[in-house]
């Protein structure tokens, strides 16, 4: 279920929104401390990687998620 949008003649389909539930913050491996959700990046349709920076330790982390068809 996607939106459609059209221009002139032809028709445009937009990728649907996430529908996986993925989490803004996670724990940092690295001191455990909350690491926040900084860049949300779609890799494909069916994988979406998110960068998480704690700001306690200054580590980074991505971490991919895949959505699976329902």
């Amino acid at each position: 279920m996607g939106t459609m949008t059209t221009q002139g003649t032809g028709a445009t389909l937009l990728r649907p929104a996430s529908t996986a539930w993925i989490p803004r913050v996670v724990r940092c491996a690295h001191c455990g401390e909350l690491a926040r959700e900084e860049v949300r990046e779609r890799i494909s349709d069916e994988e979406v990687a998110v960068r998480y920076g704690c700001q306690a330790c200054r580590w980074h982390q991505t971490r991919h998620y895949h959505e699976s068809e329902l």
